[in-house]
């Protein structure tokens, strides 16, 4: 019957360990580039991890199975990384589905960022593009206006018929 003295000292050592983890929290979150899904870990131990809602989209890009860190604590900024970051992939997946050459651009474009500066940085260029499409609804966002059409970027045009032509409205100056 030794085992059941040991019992509470096992209890006692989870407790602790539960309790530093709690306290002293993340140290930092990455994402895994191949699937979207984001862990945070104290240390070199992950202590969540959260999947991509449109993963299984994400996938279609064909990135490497690696992990990039994108947040460290304690935040250097009031801005949110990791979220900010999720939010646009899961706005490209919806890009993808009007456009997979816009879409594959605005994935490599946030990889990119994310290999380069961790998500510390700001966002990539394409990103004031990115919010216009709405991943909850899976549409451009409701009066949502296209500005910049006599934009002479190749991108810049192909975006906007994309917009125009599912809902968005020409900008009044």
């Amino acid at each position: 019957m030794q085992t059941l003295k040991d019992i509470p000292v096992v209890v006692m050592g989870l407790l602790v360990a539960c309790i530093l983890l709690v306290t002293f929290g993340p140290k930092d979150g990455q994402i895994n580039l191949r699937t979207g899904e984001l862990r945070y870990r104290s240390g070199w131990i992950p202590i969540r991890h959260t999947p991509m809602p449109l993963e299984k989209e994400w996938t279609s890009f064909g990135f490497p199975d690696e992990w990039e860190t994108v947040v460290t604590y304690p935040l250097p900024s009031s801005n949110n990384p990791d979220g900010m970051i999720t939010r646009m992939c899961e706005e490209t997946v919806v890009w993808n589905r009007y456009d997979p050459v816009i879409g594959k651009m605005f994935a490599d474009a946030i990889v990119s960022s994310i290999r380069t500066t961790h998500g510390e940085f700001g966002l990539p260029n394409q990103s004031s593009y990115l919010w216009m499409m709405d991943p909850t609804t899976g549409t451009v966002v409701p009066g949502c206006e296209v500005d910049d059409l006599d934009s002479s970027d190749p991108w810049v045009k192909r975006i906007n018929a994309v917009l125009l032509a599912h809902g968005a409205v020409a900008a009044k100056h």
